[in-house]
């Protein structure tokens, strides 16, 4: 009741205090905003002003104000591949609003995609501001904003672990935040966002006290990842870890990855569950005659949704997607509730059709093609850990996507365009490098003048 009565004022300062920021240095208020993210989710069922939460205030403050700095600043957004396919994506994904039965709650779910692109840029162009050598320590900056953004749900969850308050689910006890950020598997996503911040920092210590610390921290955040009981995270850790492992060929440490994710198979019975559903899946001839309860009833949300789009959509909404709101028509066609994709290549499907989807696919292997450029090209042990790294980021959200909608999960999306801006960026440098190693090259100079 306080955070209710208190929140405006509040609101007030915090937005204040990041317009005097963001008018004063772009740089700090892109570090304030990464690093205040998880406030937000604190508010997030406080109503700011009618129907509308602080969180969507937040989306289009943060997009007024990037796109102003980026008229402003005259940087040409589209003049990176990248950007091109990220902006036909948003592009396309203007014409499901229009399929929207309320276009506010349309362009409010546009407006969470557009937040990804920004992020992106905002990386970018914060990594590429100064040409001096201080961009690892804006590089640093980034990532230690987004550990900073852990705090508050970490304190939250531990108040709660150290309390034994948890809930039950499917038999099984379940600690984490509540309704920390509207849903309670918030913090794991934020877990699994700043995962990979830790492991960066791993790779990069070069003194033996370093590499102990941050292997602790991992260890910690493992614990606590298993805690939460959030599968999803369980797998996308998992495939992760491997293929961090495969890419720096350490394959000392590979088969101690591999035996900890049999042992999780063959001892945890939830995961016990998903082998024994999937054993079923690829027994049984015929998708639509899978049992609908198969993976934690995920079977038949997708059902439901594969016979909307076989059986209901247009060729036009078939092509351009049914609409930001399309949950509610299938569970009035197979379901009780209306229940979310539970994945994100079928979210992609419904919401915005085939263009949208191959066209986020397209974009996806655009940042597989930069983390494999910086891996292969670059010479600084900083950014090779950064693209291998990354490259484990990539293989377990393209994993995770098939079950779960992580495109909604704004607070994840936000650490994963920061962490992609950051790989970008990165290969900028490294062109740039190169370029002028060339020019100072006799041979280059030789060939230049004839």
């Amino acid at each position: 009741m306080i955070l209710q009565y208190d929140f405006k004022a509040f609101a007030i300062l915090g937005a204040m205090t990041f317009l005097l920021i963001f008018f004063t240095k772009i740089e700090y208020a892109f570090y304030f905003l990464l690093a205040s993210r998880s406030i937000v989710d604190v508010f997030y069922d406080v109503e700011a002003a009618g129907d509308v939460r602080i969180t969507q205030y937040m989306g289009v403050s943060v997009a007024a104000l990037s796109l102003c700095y980026f008229l402003f600043s005259g940087y040409n957004v589209f003049r990176l591949s990248v950007n091109k396919v990220y902006g036909v994506f948003m592009g396309l994904s203007i014409i499901p609003i229009f399929f929207t039965q309320d276009f506010i709650t349309g362009f409010g779910y546009w407006l969470k995609l557009l937040q990804g692109f920004l992020i992106l840029n905002i990386t970018i162009l914060v990594v590429l501001k100064m040409e001096d050598k201080s961009y690892k320590k804006r590089m640093n900056a980034v990532c230690w904003c987004i550990i900073i953004a852990l705090l508050i749900p970490f304190v939250l969850f531990l108040r709660n672990y150290l309390k034994g308050i948890h809930t039950e689910l499917g038999g099984y006890i379940r600690y984490s935040t509540q309704d920390f950020g509207g849903y309670t598997n918030n913090f794991s996503y934020y877990l699994l966002a700043v995962f990979p911040i830790f492991l960066f920092f791993y790779s990069k210590s070069v003194k033996n006290s370093g590499k102990v610390l941050w292997f602790i921290i991992l260890a910690i955040m493992l614990f606590i990842i298993y805690q939460t009981y959030t599968r999803n995270v369980w797998i996308g850790i998992a495939v992760l870890l491997l293929v961090w492992n495969l890419v720096r060929k350490n394959f000392k440490i590979t088969v101690p990855v591999l035996c900890l994710i049999i042992f999780m198979a063959v001892f945890n019975p939830t995961v016990r569950d998903r082998f024994s559903d999937i054993y079923v899946i690829l027994k049984t001839g015929s998708f639509f005659r899978l049992d609908p309860d198969l993976l934690s009833a995920r079977i038949g949300i997708w059902q439901a949704n594969f016979d909307y789009f076989l059986n209901y959509s247009t060729i036009i909404k078939k092509l351009f997607g049914n609409g930001f709101d399309i949950q509610s028509k299938i569970a009035n066609l197979r379901l009780k509730d209306s229940i979310p994709e539970h994945n994100n290549y079928l979210t992609l499907l419904m919401t915005t059709g085939i263009c949208g989807l191959s066209v986020y696919s397209l974009y996806l292997f655009t940042l597989f093609r930069e983390s494999f450029k910086l891996f292969r090209y670059t010479k600084q042990f900083y950014f090779k850990c950064l693209s291998v790294v990354f490259i484990s980021v990539l293989f377990a959200y393209v994993i995770i996507c098939f079950f779960t909608h992580m495109l909604w999960k704004i607070n994840f999306q936000y650490y994963f365009s920061a962490f992609a801006g950051l790989v970008i960026a990165a290969n900028i440098l490294e062109e740039k490098n190169r370029i002028n190693a060339d020019a100072q090259n006799p041979k280059f100079e030789a060939n230049a003048n004839e």
